[in-house]
């Protein structure tokens, strides 16, 4: 999912259902697929505009603006939802070790 932000960016938003280390692993690939395409990739804003109501749209690239953009107004968010009340809900090993290499990758691309 998407959300659109100002002129200088937005958020990219991304949520699944707390679960095992591979399902959690997906959605920070997710994020990160998501960055890379937005940092490189041309036409990833129309495409995924075409897709978004007008109120969750990204700003549109200026027409001639070079690759890769600058995506530093940009925010990738997870979101875990779980119906646990439990207050000591933790990310499985795997995951973490899948967030901490997402993190540093999408760190890199700014």
């Amino acid at each position: 999912m998407i959300l659109g932000g100002g002129p200088d960016g937005g958020e990219l938003i991304h949520i699944k259902h707390y679960g095992s280390s591979s399902v959690l692993g997906h959605l920070f690939n997710q994020g990160l697929v998501s960055g890379e395409l937005l940092k490189s990739h041309a036409s990833y804003v129309d495409l995924a505009n075409a897709k978004l109501t007008p109120a969750h749209q990204l700003p549109p690239d200026i027409k001639g603006a070079k690759m890769p953009r600058n995506v530093s107004g940009y925010i990738i968010v997870f979101g875990i939802i779980s119906q646990s009340d439990k207050p000591d809900l933790h990310l499985p090993f795997f995951a973490k070790v899948v967030l901490k290499s997402v993190y540093t990758r999408l760190s890199e691309l700014g």
